[in-house]
């Protein structure tokens, strides 16, 4: 099961709030996440995850070429211990970690509107003595985890706008 850190005094808060025009946002950008960790690659999987949200929502139109606001991110860190283990003390599963921060920025000005630095996801992964299996298991999970926590920011953002 995927456990995403959503709540309040998480990290997460809007700025300048009451004094910034939110209705006036329509359109949005993602751009590409960055990746800060040794995990080549998952910061592609999180981007698509976002631009999948976000086109399924329907709440802004995603357009690069003059956004009202863009969507950052950047993977801080990556995990995967192991988790599960058999009585012989073989391991069966891992325990993937992800944490990530998130800004919405308004492209005109660069404010900063919204923002979350700790944005978190956890979910396990099933071990294989087969390492391409294996590899393929883990990142099943970081797509699980980045559905879930793009899926969670979309409704987070949406429904304070």
């Amino acid at each position: 099961m995927v456990f995403a850190a959503m709540q309040a005094g998480c990290g997460y808060y809007f700025v300048g709030r009451g004094s910034v025009p939110y209705k006036e946002v329509r359109s949005i950008c993602i751009g590409t996440f960055r990746n800060t960790t040794a995990e080549a690659g998952i910061e592609n999987i999180f981007t698509k995850a976002a631009i999948a949200e976000f086109a399924r929502g329907k709440w802004l139109q995603i357009d690069c070429s003059n956004p009202d606001v863009e969507l950052q991110g950047k993977i801080k860190d990556y995990r995967i211990i192991p988790a599960f283990f058999t009585n012989e003390d073989n391991i069966t599963g891992y325990q993937v970690s992800v944490v990530m921060e998130v800004f919405l920025v308004r492209k005109s000005t660069g404010d900063v509107l919204w923002k979350d630095t700790a944005l978190s996801g956890t979910d396990s992964s099933t071990a294989s003595e087969e390492i391409l299996t294996a590899k393929s298991n883990e990142m099943d999970t970081v797509s699980r985890i980045a559905k879930t926590l793009m899926e969670s920011l979309y409704n987070r953002l949406s429904q304070n706008f």
